[in-house]
């Protein structure tokens, strides 16, 4: 009844693509959708948000005045949207600086998505995603990565030795997304065991809330900071 699937295919394509007039259209038809409840709808446009917010001709606005109008979605809900954004771009100084890049670029946590869909043979366009932190792990646990990028707090190791024991503990909460894939990763790899843990669990609606708390404390937040 909630349109499960329909949400996910577009979450799915906000993900994975860049197709902006069919992700336009499609989320525009969601939110006026009865069925969808209201932090799916606002899921859909903060994607919609971190994947387009700087293309020139985007629609944040329009969307998100949308939600209000026409999709069942308080002000206060809607609001979300631009904090998401604001806490994304909150984060973003040059990575030598001890900033993360955009989600969608080359180093991004959304960098890989598309590849799997195309390279891998995924024909599910529900499954199209995977998380960084799933080729993080097949990297470490092929010796792969990059000192760089994963340096060790003492000298002497080497990113070559291939790990039996991993903990991977993520400050800001896990989710399930990741939990389901390092299982995966535990049942499918001989000699490797990857335990995960976090500052908790993550769903839509507890990163939303956090989002909120975080961002509303902030000084003259209106949406872009």
């Amino acid at each position: 009844a909630q349109k499960l699937l329909e949400v996910s295919e577009v979450e799915q394509s906000l993900a994975c693509n860049d197709n902006h007039n069919t992700d336009l259209k499609n989320i525009q038809n969601l939110i006026q959708t009865p069925d969808i409840t209201a932090n799916a709808k606002v899921g859909l446009v903060a994607l919609y948000a971190l994947r387009y917010h700087k293309q020139q001709s985007n629609a944040i606005p329009m969307l998100v005045d949308l939600l209000v109008a026409a999709g069942g979605v308080s002000p206060a809900q809607s609001s979300l949207v631009n904090k998401i954004l604001a806490y994304h771009l909150s984060l973003h100084t040059s990575p030598s600086q001890g900033g993360i890049s955009d989600i969608f670029d080359s180093a991004g946590i959304f960098s890989g998505a598309s590849s799997r869909f195309k390279l891998k043979g995924v024909e599910n366009v529900y499954t199209q995603h995977a998380s960084l932190l799933e080729s993080t792990l097949q990297n470490l646990i092929k010796g792969r990565l990059r000192e760089q990028q994963y340096p060790f707090v003492e000298g002497g190791g080497s990113t070559r030795d291939k790990p039996q024991d991993v903990i991977v503990f993520i400050v800001g909460g896990a989710t399930y997304e990741e939990a389901k894939m390092i299982a995966g990763i535990n049942a499918t790899t001989p000699g490797v065991r990857v335990v995960l843990g976090g500052t908790s669990v993550l769903n839509a609606a507890t990163f939303f809330s956090e989002v909120d708390d975080a961002v509303s404390s902030w000084p003259e937040v209106t949406g872009r900071r």
